[in-house]
Parts: C-alpha cells; structure tokens; sequence
C-alpha cells in the first residue's frame, strides 16, 4: 500500500499523460532536426568527347558502366551546412536511388570536408565524400548489390562526373609478400637490431 502512495504521489494519471506526450514530442522532434538532402542536384549526359577521354585514360574508366555529368550539392563542401545524422538522398540514375545517414564529419586545416555516411537498408554499404574548394571526390560502394559508383571533379572541363563501376572489370594490384618483417618467438623482429 505503501509503493501505491508513493507512486501516486510522485506521478499521477494526468503527469503521466504529460510526460508519454514529451516524449514522443522530443522523438518527433528529433526527426524533424535531421534534415535531407539530395546528393545529385542536377545532371547531364557526358559529351562524347569526355566519355572517349575517360575510357582512353583507362584506370577506373575502363570499368565504367555508364556516366553522367552532374552537379552536386552545395552543402557538402561548406563546413558546418550538414550535420552527424542527416540523410543524403543518393539520387544516382534512375534505377540506383539509396540513402544514407550521415555519421561523420570531419574538416581539415586546409579546409577540406569529408563525410562518411553508412547507405540504409545495406549492412555493409557505404558512401565516403572529399570536397575541397568546390571539387568534390565522392565514392560510394554497395557490396550487397556488387555495386561501385564514383563521382569526381575534372579541371580540363571543369564539372563534375558520375560514373558507375562495374566491380568486375576493376584493375586488381597483383598480391606481394607481407610489407610487415617477420616475428619469431618471442616476439622480436628476425632483422636487425636497432
């Protein structure tokens, strides 16, 4: 009888309406605040003449599937215009649309913003995005899907590009030998002592 008393003292019927209502106030709240972006502000198709440059050049080109020109949003390279779980639509091509939280931010010394952001709905997916005085780097990786997209900023033209990679063709470095010198038993390394 006693708990019941001190229940009822502490916390009423009426207080207890007022306090499921503030906090469902404060996780709607809290959505609201995390705010979405698309990723692609506009696009447009590559020029022949690019798109033989890219492929010529080869590297990542020669595994390209499909490009396109674009322009991105601002907001990803102005320091303190996203913010730690904000959403970027990834409005890619018509057929790739993602989105991902963002869930780091970092600036450099220099100025340069990199965002991390983990794709939904795909455990292991992943966008990473360097922008630096307006040229942006971006790569995005869906293991899931076996799906590589790549965005980059080309100064002989002066815009930015979309190209979609298939993971297949990928140039793949040839395996070495451990960078790293053996250990023995106990621990030392077996070269020299310094």
């Amino acid at each position: 009888m006693k708990k019941k008393m001190a229940v009822g003292y502490f916390l009423t019927q009426g207080d207890l309406l007022v306090v499921v209502c503030c906090c469902s106030l404060v996780l709607f709240a809290s959505c609201l605040f995390a705010a979405q972006y698309n990723l692609v502000a506009g696009h447009d198709t590559v020029a022949r003449e690019t798109e033989e440059k890219m492929r010529a050049e080869g590297g990542m080109f020669r595994a390209a599937v499909r490009a396109k020109q674009v322009a991105l949003l601002d907001q990803i390279s102005s320091e303190g215009a996203l913010s730690h779980g904000d959403v970027l639509v990834l409005n890619l091509f018509d057929d790739a649309r993602y989105t991902a939280r963002i869930d780091r931010i970092s600036v450099s010394r220099e100025g340069s913003v990199s965002i991390r952001g983990r794709l939904e709905s795909f455990e292991s997916g992943y966008i990473l995005i360097s922008s630096t005085a307006g040229r942006t780097m971006a790569h995005i990786r869906i293991p899931e899907k076996k799906r590589e997209y790549v965005i980059f900023y080309d100064a002989e033209t002066k815009a930015h590009y979309l190209v979609e990679i298939d993971p297949s063709r990928k140039d793949v470095l040839p395996g070495g030998p451990p960078l790293s010198p053996p250990v023995d038993e106990e621990g030392d390394n077996q070269g020299e002592k310094f």
